[in-house]
């Protein structure tokens, strides 16, 4: 009796073993419940992130280089898991504002919202990877539509890497870029909805192009055209491949 009795609190410490573990292992990013696939092509992977006030991620991987774009000003708590040498789990803990980007290398981690309201992001997976940060040498640069001093285009690089820059781009109300051409891919992340009209060269009509704030639109190279916004100021963030 006394045998059976022990080999029952063995298994039953074996089980617990066994589902603590499980219970640490970190799931992959596309798998944790506050992230949810928002787009994917042979280039990227993009998620869209809803973290309630006050709640926390489960402990999820990210298995490539990737970029964040806040889309709410929030407070956030970054945990990675323990490391042997060290007495509890380091914390990262950040204040973002709407519209920041920021690259990060692949990590093993949990988020907590620490704000009143959701936290969300868009989050961009690149699978490959993009290398080092580079320093900006370009200066922003605005212009406005004739005779006009509120439909100006403005844009400013925010960081580069060896293969892509990252720019943040601000149109008035009724404001039409230059015409210009796109000789690599680059993609759009709606900050604010966006209604716009995008004429294409070669094409005979404008397309219509609508994008909710976080939505990501992905442009092949090979384009030259020119956008006209609608009748709210939009804001949005640019990859442009190089």
């Amino acid at each position: 009796m006394r045998l059976m009795r022990s080999v029952g609190v063995a298994l039953l410490l074996s089980f617990w073993v066994v589902m603590s573990l499980a219970q640490d292992a970190p799931v992959p990013v596309e798998k944790e419940p506050f992230h949810t696939l928002s787009f994917r092509n042979e280039h990227v992977v993009v998620l869209r992130v809803e973290i309630p006030p006050h709640q926390t991620t489960q402990l999820h991987q990210h298995v490539r280089q990737y970029l964040t774009v806040s889309l709410a000003d929030a407070r956030i708590t970054s945990t990675v898991p323990v490391a042997p040498n060290l007495p509890q789990p380091p914390l990262v803990q950040e204040t973002r504002r709407k519209g920041e980007a920021w690259m990060a290398e692949p990590v093993v981690h949990t988020v907590r919202n620490d704000g009143d309201r959701p936290f969300r992001a868009t989050v961009v997976e690149f699978l490959a990877c993009q290398k080092n940060l580079k320093p900006v040498n370009r200066k922003p640069s605005r212009y406005c539509n004739p005779k006009s001093k509120v439909a100006c285009v403005r844009e400013r690089y925010l960081f580069c890497t060896d293969r892509l820059c990252v720019s943040e781009v601000e149109m008035g109300p009724g404001a039409i870029t230059m015409k210009h051409s796109h000789s690599t891919d680059h993609m759009v992340i709606a900050l604010s909805d966006l209604e716009m009209k995008d004429w294409i060269a070669g094409r005979p009509a404008a397309e219509m192009r609508d994008q909710k704030s976080g939505q990501t639109l992905f442009l092949d190279a090979g384009i030259t055209h020119q956008v006209e916004n609608g009748p709210q100021a939009a804001r949005m963030i640019v990859v442009s491949w190089r």
